[in-house]
């Protein structure tokens, strides 16, 4: 498990559940992966954190736990940006990494703490876990949703972290209505007519030229109101779901361009669309994204509104109403690539 070092997790297990002391050359594939990931998303917010959001959102500053959970003798993990290291436990071991990946001082704790934040498969992060006098993010890096091996870590990573800066730091409000534990119910006589919305929004992020963006956004407005009066049980749910998580799919997704990577969630071809599940709960990310990247587009101060409990559709309404709207053929960050591309590359 361990390259070029004699002790591994489950060693230190053996050992008092006492965390093992490594470096970079003691670390698996796996954790190296992990801090090359960690390391680039420091080095991002840094230089560009204006950018992604603004300078209020910085997860390179705040607490993150980072948890490998194995199974209960093996668990362990990391901790950065920890203002007390005792609060880690007795037993925590600063790993002496190199200067170049630009970390905090990292420290590696053990099993105990690292069960007491109750990451699982299911539930890989959890959002206010107390270290000390902090409240920590913390999340799983070694199940499925948010493995390690993959890029898609550190998309999770901003994601989520975003997430705990809306529910924290930003008051953020929902829209009016807005419950998230009223289920989304399929209606497959829903599903061609939400996948025909979807088409125009997406053709409308594509179109860079001329006033060919903004018919298109009109188009995408009226299918959208076309579907809300034969389904205004959605409403409240998807102006709620793109606010929220379409923010946090905006951020994850401009990260993603900055680092010249494809965004989430290729869009199907027209033989391949599976409309009954495209229309699901899962398209949400992607259209609330897709709109606020016209919104971006459009010239108008938009974040301030929304994190005030607007929804990003009824702000592209808004602005395609806008005399003094731009004509959504600028922009300051070209995220074209994302319709094209998909997939993720290995480390």
């Amino acid at each position: 498990m361990a390259q070029g070092s004699a002790r591994s997790p489950a060693s230190a297990a053996n050992d008092g559940l006492r965390p093992a002391p490594v470096d970079w050359v003691g670390l698996d594939r796996l954790d190296q992966q992990l801090f090359s990931q960690v390391a680039e998303m420091m080095r991002t917010f840094r230089k560009s954190a204006s950018k992604i959001w603004g300078l209020g959102f910085r997860p390179d500053r705040k607490p993150i736990m980072l948890v490998r959970h194995g199974d209960s003798a093996t668990a362990y993990g990391y901790a950065l940006n920890v203002r007390d290291r005792n609060s880690l436990g007795p037993d925590a071991q600063l790993v002496p990494l190199a200067a170049e990946l630009g970390l905090p001082p990292v420290y590696r704790f053990g099993s105990e703490l690292a069960r007491s934040f109750g990451v699982t498969e299911n539930e890989p992060a959890q959002f206010a876990c107390p270290v000390g006098s902090q409240e920590c993010l913390a999340l799983a890096y070694d199940v499925d949703e948010s493995h390690a091996s993959r890029w898609e870590f550190v998309r999770f990573l901003v994601h989520e972290s975003f997430h705990q800066y809306q529910m924290f730091e930003m008051n953020w409000r929902v829209p009016r209505g807005y419950d998230p534990s009223v289920p989304w119910v399929p209606d497959p006589s829903d599903s061609e007519l939400a996948t025909r919305e979807m088409w125009y929004l997406e053709a409308a992020v594509t179109q860079f030229a001329g006033s060919g963006a903004k018919d298109l956004a009109r188009s995408f407005i009226e299918v959208r109101s076309k579907r809300h009066e034969r389904r205004e049980d959605l409403i409240a749910l998807e102006r709620g779901h793109e606010q929220i998580e379409g923010s946090a799919r905006y951020v994850e997704n401009v990260y993603a361009a900055l680092n010249g990577r494809s965004l989430r969630l290729a869009l199907p071809t027209v033989n391949e669309a599976d409309y009954q599940e495209f229309a699901s709960v899962g398209r949400y990310y992607r259209t609330g994204a897709r709109v606020m990247e016209l919104l971006d587009r459009s010239g108008i101060l938009w974040r301030h509104r929304l994190a005030d409990g607007s929804d990003p559709v009824s702000l592209l309404e808004e602005a395609l109403n806008t005399e003094d709207a731009g004509d959504f053929s600028e922009v300051a960050l070209d995220l074209r690539a994302g319709s094209i591309r998909s997939g993720s590359p290995s480390l």
